[in-house]
Order: structure tokens, then C-alpha cells, then sequence
């Protein structure tokens, strides 16, 4: 998010990039049966946090190298391969034969959905994908409950950032 607002330029391929990083949280730590642990690959996370951050050039295999190159933080085409390596992840250990299966259950299954942790914030990524064209609806509003926002921030925004929040989560 820093890159994001220092440079304005290349916001939209920092926002792609934001998708990709919701896509791939929902996809490998929400979805049941995919990975069992919430701490699985995490140093994988990390290190592509720390290094997008600082800058590190990549290799041919898109894999980072012990090399830091300001020119990277306001490249677009240094966040394109950011992308692209965090859309390997997702097809290395979640393709969507795995995101099926993770949401269908077959005849002789007996499990259900009750107990999944994710299961409102799939349904609401839902109802706001319904109401995408509605003016109307608010989905803040929906999260009211007993007169306080239910709302809450991801990790990777910080709280203090009014620019963004204007002070809804305190």
C-alpha cells in the first residue's frame, strides 16, 4: 500500500496485484481441504512481502534474487511478474480442480459447511457480487449490528490510514 500511494502512475497494476493476493488467501488458507494449517507456505508469503517491498529483482524463474533495484518499486512490469508469481502459487497448490472439489461435495460425503471458517465471507463476497450494479446497497450497512460496524480492514492496510478508512474502524 505505500507503493500505492507514492506512485500513482502504476496504482491500477498495484491494485491487480491486491486482487491476486485476495484471490490467493481465499483460495489456498479459506477454502476447506486445501491447506490444513493457516501457517502453510507463510514463509512463502513473507518473503514475497519483504522482498516486493524492498525492491529485489527476479530471475528467469521468477524467483528472487540477492539484488535490490530501486527502478522495481514504481515498475509496472515489476508488479506483472509479481502477479504471475503469485498466480503459480495459486495453480501449484490450488487449480481450480482443487477449488471445485473444495466446494462441491460429493454423494458419499457427509460433511457440510457449518463449520467453515470462511463461510460468511464467501457469502458476502457473494451478496456484493449480486449487488454490484445496485446504488443502493450498502454493503457497510449490513455489517451494522447492535449500532457498532462489524466492518474490518485486511492485514496488509494499516489502521491508522485515514486517507482510506476516514475513521470508520475505530
Amino acid at each position: 500500500m505505500d507503493k500505492y500511494f507514492k506512485y500513482p502512475k502504476i496504482r491500477s497494476t498495484i491494485v491487480e496485484t491486491i486482487k491476486i493476493v485476495e484471490v490467493l488467501n481465499f483460495r489456498v488458507y479459506c477454502l476447506p481441504r486445501i491447506f490444513f494449517r493457516t501457517d502453510t507456505k507463510r514463509s512463502f508469503m513473507y518473503a514475497v512481502a519483504y522482498n516486493t517491498y524492498y525492491g529485489y529483482s527476479f530471475n528467469e524463474k521468477l524467483e528472487f534474487e540477492d539484488e535490490i533495484n530501486e527502478k522495481n518499486e514504481y515498475s509496472k512490469e515489476y508488479y506483472l511478474k509479481i502477479q504471475e508469481k503469485l498466480i503459480r502459487f495459486i495453480e501449484k497448490y490450488c487449480p481450480e480442480r482443487k477449488f471445485v472439489q473444495a466446494l462441491t461435495l460429493d454423494s458419499d460425503e457427509i460433511e457440510n459447511y457449518y463449520g467453515w471458517a470462511s463461510l460468511n465471507f464467501f457469502l458476502a463476497k457473494y451478496e456484493q457480487h449480486l449487488h454490484k450494479n445496485d446504488p443502493k446497497w450498502d454493503f457497510e450497512t449490513i455489517l451494522m449490528k447492535d449500532g457498532k460496524n462489524k466492518l474490518t480492514k485486511e492485514h496488509f492496510l494499516a489502521i491508522e490510514n485515514e486517507e482510506v478508512f476516514g475513521g470508520r474502524f475505530r
